[in-house]
């Protein structure tokens, strides 16, 4: 508690930025999250069971309709399409670095061309099993995929690993007999993973992973019902609660930060998206929304971003992994690195990366 001027006390809650939206949305977060003032937009409505949303650095939003097994392309200026129909009960979609979409399908993982909605296989077996119904999906620094293979009626699923470049049939098993996994997602820089158990209402983290293997396992944060999540370059999570329609943030050590609350009957997933990547996109049972936030999400598209520079300020710092495509930076460490005033992008030893490349707010020395 903290006293004011008048000697009232005022409960600590009242730190964070608390607005109400015209649709009886509600904005609980700090103000380094998201600014005050700040709406929370619709960008597709009159759908049903929205999932996998995935957001093209242009403002291109693509998502799955699981009602109704369309998945639908909404441009940054609202025309909506759909894309494919009869999508074989597509779920959890992400962009890799060539810009096609890898999709959770109906026993296995597809690439999809965005351009024509054709489809090709990238995985569909582990040790000659089929993979049941793939849920959601994460990649790692070398291009490696993760995702999880939940079978909701048993109370148990999987979590597999595609190795770069590999053929269809080369899926690891990572972990298994877990109690419905979910959202996923990996910080290649530190070697972990993390995965929602949502009927555990849990978000697990897997330390020492490499290429399908790990050392470790805890909990990281207790949530009601997690399902999709994202990761900002701060290290902050953006959990959705899937019962609570919410999207609950929590830091790096797991304390809890705030949260947005959706007037809707339930919140499936979430991705940050377009520009210099700092819009947060929801999709729920019946809308999909976008949110402008202070943050800047890990997935991106690196020519993009220079395009639109980011504004920093001294002594922030941010991993490696979330430049993209690597071989511009080619480093394949992903040491952290830091931006000084001369807006060069320097690793912790001081080596230059890339000269120029975003616009610095605030005065001091290049960081060492």
């Amino acid at each position: 508690m903290k006293i004011g001027r008048n000697g009232m006390k005022i409960s600590s809650i009242a730190l964070l930025l608390l607005i109400t939206t015209a649709r009886g949305q509600v904005i609980q977060l700090p103000d380094s999250l998201v600014a005050q003032g700040t709406t929370i937009e619709v960008v597709k409505s009159g759908v049903a069971f929205t999932e996998g949303p995935a957001v093209w650095s242009d403002g291109t939003l693509y998502f799955n309709e699981l009602d109704k097994f369309n998945t639908w392309k909404v441009t940054a200026g609202g025309a909506s399409s759909v894309i494919r129909s009869n999508n074989n009960r597509s779920n959890g979609m992400i962009f890799d670095n060539n810009g096609n979409l890898l999709v959770c399908e109906q026993a296995r993982i597809a690439r999809m061309t965005v351009s024509n909605g054709q489809t090709v296989t990238v995985a569909d077996k582990c040790n000659n099993a089929a993979l049941g119904e793939p849920n959601d999906l994460a990649l790692d620094s070398a291009g490696g995929l993760y995702f999880t293979c939940p079978v909701w009626q048993q109370f148990t699923g999987k979590i597999y690993y595609l190795p770069p470049g590999a053929a269809s049939g080369a899926v690891q098993l990572v972990d298994q007999g877990l109690n419905n996994p979910n959202g996923i997602e990996c910080i290649s820089e530190r070697g972990l993973l993390f995965v929602a158990m949502t009927l555990d209402n849990r978000i697990v983290r897997y330390s020492s992973v490499n290429s399908g293997k790990f050392g470790g396992k805890t909990n990281f944060v207790s949530v009601f019902h997690p399902d999709g999540f994202e990761i900002d370059f701060h290290y902050n999570f953006w959990v959705v609660s899937h019962d609570s329609a919410a999207v609950v943030v929590f830091n790096w050590q797991g304390v809890r930060l705030g949260q947005i609350k959706l007037n809707e009957t339930r919140a499936e997933n979430c991705s940050f998206g377009w520009g210099d990547n700092s819009y947060l996109y929801i999709a729920c049972r019946e809308n999909v929304y976008k949110i402008k936030t202070r943050m800047k999400g890990r997935k991106g598209n690196l020519p993009v971003l220079l395009k639109s520079p980011l504004r920093l300020n001294h002594g922030e710092t941010y991993p490696l992994s979330s430049l993209r495509p690597a071989s511009v930076v080619n480093d394949p460490s992903f040491f952290t690195i830091g931006v000084g005033r001369s807006g060069n992008i320097i690793n912790l030893t001081g080596k230059i990366i890339r000269k120029k490349a975003y616009a610095v707010a605030g005065s001091g020395a290049d960081l060492h």
